[in-house]
């Protein structure tokens, strides 16, 4: 380990993330940035870079207050937003008119009047209408509520987060994660093999160190209380939300992605680690920890979510408070013990 509880780029959790930071402006606010997953190869470095390259602990409330604005959104967050708005217009407009297609449950009579009636029973046919509804997240929120069903507090806080996750998901990954098959400057490439190594290794340092046990069990935690919010009483039909995010978490596994939806990830993440006894030590390793906890988490509150509608809150609560309790007993150990 290096100074100051660096991490050196030698480390057995290697490829140091070089794109730590990266910048968000209305050019790039959530997608359209050039990054390769090759471009970590020590081949294609400075020789200073090599040498000094560290993934130094980024203090969150420093990089996310005032001072940083302006560089992360150079013509301002208003401006960030109507250019996001302009790019993803027609993916935006799509996606609230399957939304409002396959998510209302219309009268009867609706279906008679000409044209939309016939759209409506397109798309609302089965299994078509069921696996429009999965893709698209439709049912995590207060949408396809009949007249015996009122809307409730929360079906609209599911609505809310899991749809703005869902589209920064949609906008600032998948999109560009399929576009990039056809073109030769990729806009975004996931190292899916490295990140698969990086899990398998990571999960094995885990059992050997109990001292990381914590950190797994206060990501699992996160995980389970957030599947239960964006899918509102996380039954099957609303699992998608769940194993989208886990795809999100995987996908920046060995490293920064240039979007919206893995910077907020790291963001959180940097913040919980703020709070964890020696959680500035080796800070990379122990954001990869915290992930392999969101992840296992994600997953697996799928199932457990059929048990109640509200059983992964409390799974969650329990697995935080578990692992707080973990981090504090094991605060007295050196440093180089928990690396």
């Amino acid at each position: 380990m290096g100074e100051k509880g660096r991490t050196p780029r030698d480390s057995v959790v290697e490829e140091a993330i070089l794109y730590e930071n990266v910048p968000i402006s209305d050019e790039n606010f959530g997608e359209d940035f050039v990054v390769a997953s090759e471009n970590t190869s020590t081949e294609s470095l400075p020789k200073r870079v090599l040498l000094e390259e560290f993934y130094e602990y980024d203090d969150p409330l420093e990089s996310l207050g005032n001072s940083t604005s302006k560089s992360l959104y150079p013509g301002g967050m208003k401006g960030a937003l109507i250019a996001y708005l302009k790019r993803n217009a027609l993916v935006l407009t799509i996606l609230l008119a399957l939304w409002l297609i396959v998510g209302v449950d219309y009268m009867y009579t609706t279906y008679r009047i000409p044209v939309i009636g016939g759209i409506l029973s397109f798309f609302n046919r089965e299994p078509l209408g069921s696996f429009l509804r999965y893709i698209t997240a439709t049912r995590s929120g207060p949408m396809s509520y009949a007249g015996f069903m009122k809307p409730t507090f929360a079906g609209y806080v599911a609505a809310f987060v899991g749809k703005t996750l869902y589209i920064l998901t949609l906008t600032g990954l998948l999109i560009p994660l399929f576009t990039s098959l056809f073109k030769k400057d990729k806009t975004l490439t996931i190292p899916f093999s490295k990140n698969t190594g990086l899990f398998v290794r990571a999960l094995t340092d885990i059992k050997e160190q109990i001292s990381n046990w914590s950190l797994v069990l206060m990501g699992s935690g996160f995980a389970f209380i957030l599947s239960n919010i964006v899918t509102r009483n996380g039954k099957i039909d609303k699992s998608f939300m769940p194993l989208l995010l886990a795809f999100v978490v995987f996908a920046g596994l060995s490293g920064p992605l240039p979007a919206l939806i893995d910077y907020i990830t790291r963001k959180f993440l940097s913040l919980v680690l703020k709070f964890v006894p020696h959680g500035l030590e080796n800070s990379f390793e122990k954001m990869t920890v915290l992930k392999i906890g969101l992840i296992l988490g994600f997953l697996v509150s799928i199932p457990t979510g059929q048990f109640a509608e509200r059983a992964n809150y409390t799974i969650g609560i329990l697995l935080l408070i578990v692992g707080a309790g973990l981090s504090l007993f094991f605060k007295k150990e050196s440093p180089h013990e928990l690396s």
